[in-house]
């Protein structure tokens, strides 16, 4: 059986990082970075 053991590591503290609400905070990054990505007049390309 193949191990993880970056993941065995996590055992004991995985219900406290489970129970994190990320969900805000990667939503804000996805569309920040989307955001950065888009030329200076604010249109994307429609190349």
């Amino acid at each position: 059986m193949l191990t993880r053991p970056h993941l065995a590591a996590l055992a004991e503290r995985w219900a406290s990082l489970a129970s994190r609400d990320t969900y805000s905070l990667g939503l804000r990054n996805l569309v920040d970075g989307f955001l950065r990505n888009l030329p200076d007049r604010g249109e994307p390309d429609r190349a």
